[in-house]
């Protein structure tokens, strides 16, 4: 499968995933899978919703991703630099611009698109992974 942003990916190939970011990933991989999810809904209803862009939905799982493979180079901090401390920014930005997304099909008067559920579970499982960010940057990792 090749993804929105063209880039074919499996399970973080090559990035090192430890006990300690497992559960990170996990969470991260729940987000983007609602948003994925997402992204099919809205195309479903796009002929009831003509402006809705249906690109949003699959660059905002492609964001995840992108913290996804950054959360998995934590285990090689001295090879490719990742600060730990950057991960609560990037997931309030996240967290950020999922709320705008979802806020483009909850319009009164409009027809629902059926995405409201999908939603929430992408805030739970983002509420989720900012709180295991924040014991992350707590946590000494392996270089």
């Amino acid at each position: 499968m090749v993804p929105a942003g063209g880039r074919r990916w499996k399970a973080l190939e090559g990035d090192k995933v430890t006990e300690e970011t497992q559960p990170l990933i996990q969470a991260l991989a729940r987000v983007h899978g609602s948003l994925t999810e997402i992204g099919t809904v809205w195309r479903r209803v796009a002929p009831d919703r003509p402006g809705l862009p249906l690109a949003r939905p699959l660059r905002l799982a492609d964001a995840v991703h992108d913290v996804m493979a950054a959360v998995g180079t934590l285990g090689t901090l001295g090879t490719l630099g990742t600060d730990p401390a950057s991960l609560p920014a990037r997931l309030a930005s996240l967290e950020r611009d999922l709320a705008a997304a979802a806020a483009l099909t909850d319009v009164p008067g409009a027809p629902a698109a059926g995405d409201a559920g999908l939603w929430e579970y992408a805030r739970v499982a983002l509420g989720q992974a900012q709180e295991l960010a924040a014991s992350l940057t707590r946590l000494p990792l392996a270089s």
